[in-house]
């Protein structure tokens, strides 16, 4: 039987997958969050977010500290579901989500699923609640989950979302918050619409550490309330396609003719391989002729709208063929690559 879903928490906005468990307080016919809870407070919490082609996959351990009484408590996890019209649709997204926890060592089972819907005229949204009974002990308690599932849509627009405010439920700040984002060079993080917090492109975190395609950021003593959400625009793309990920959403590739980035922080969450990818599209655009036989292939029937031409290898290749504004832009990306990635 479906019921109804009632979220006392700052509303926010449809096409989000939302995280980070909650006290819920389930009445007859709806779950609300509780924000009474007093003695327990999240010391760490570890959060890993892996971004494939069509899916994600989140890893989260919480280091919990309980300076009252051993207590039974009721926790939902909420996330966002998209469909498009028909039951079948729905069942079939919703098949997709996976969810286990074990928490101080023991696997805790799901005690319910609720959901919540909105109809529009094109596609049905909705939150999934996941509710299970857990037994904190006083002292330290560790909470492990892992979840997995399909990203959210807005248009035209591929959407991950993972909300820190939902963890106002517990007392005081998150002490400590590691971010971890693994990519499998598939994905690209858009460079100008992502937020983690109040952090964006213009304002980037100090504490940033980068591996080959991972990327890795520490807080201490997080306002939920404040920190709010990581909010990450992406572009899954296929290496097969005729497509190259690196065009200008609106021009194609015009890197010809303007700078690729304004600023450099607006890169900081490509991998090094994608930079390098980038770097070899603007050889590629001039015909140099790749030794590496994936990079041929890669670059075979690709096409650079501005100059409104597909891939030629030409053995007449020489760097001289870039002008002014391809070499600033080669230029940054080679600098950038080495500041990254030593």
């Amino acid at each position: 039987m479906k019921k109804n879903i009632v979220l006392i928490l700052l509303l926010f906005s449809y096409m989000f997958m939302y995280a980070n468990d909650s006290i819920v307080t389930k009445g007859s016919e709806s779950i609300s969050i509780n924000y009474n809870e007093n003695n327990i407070f999240i010391q760490n919490e570890e959060l890993n977010i892996y971004l494939f082609t069509d899916s994600y996959k989140v890893t989260i351990e919480y280091e919990y500290n309980n300076i009252g009484s051993d207590k039974q408590i009721l926790l939902g996890f909420p996330i966002k579901y998209v469909y498009t019209s028909s039951e079948k649709e729905k069942k079939e997204y919703i098949n997709k989500y996976t969810f286990t926890q074990f928490f101080n060592n023991q696997k805790i089972e799901v005690k319910e699923e609720y959901e919540d819907e909105s109809k529009e005229q094109y596609h049905v949204e909705g939150i999934h609640w996941i509710i299970r009974e857990v037994d904190f002990k006083k002292g330290k308690n560790i909470s492990k989950i892992e979840y997995t599932g399909p990203y959210s849509r807005v248009g035209f627009e591929t959407q991950f979302n993972y909300i820190i405010e939902s963890a106002a439920c517990w007392n005081n700040k998150i002490k400590h918050l590691t971010i971890t984002i693994h990519n499998d060079n598939n994905v690209l993080i858009d460079s100008n619409k992502w937020e983690i917090g109040s952090y964006s492109s213009c304002n980037f975190p100090e504490q940033f550490k980068t591996l080959k395609n991972s990327f890795s950021f520490i807080f201490e003593n997080i306002d939920p309330i404040r920190f709010k959400e990581i909010n990450l625009r992406i572009k899954p793309y296929n290496l097969n396609s005729n497509w190259i990920p690196f065009n200008d959403d609106a021009n194609g590739w015009g890197y010809n003719i303007y700078k690729v980035f304004q600023d450099e922080n607006e890169i900081w969450l490509y991998t090094e391989e994608q930079i390098q990818l980038f770097i070899n599209c603007f050889y590629a655009s001039k015909g140099y002729i790749f030794k590496n036989k994936e990079l041929e292939q890669y670059f075979k029937n690709k096409y650079f709208d501005l100059l409104n031409k597909y891939y030629i290898p030409d053995k007449n290749f020489n760097e001289s063929k870039f002008n002014e504004v391809e070499k600033e832009n080669i230029d940054f990306l080679l600098n950038m690559k080495k500041m990254l990635y030593k």
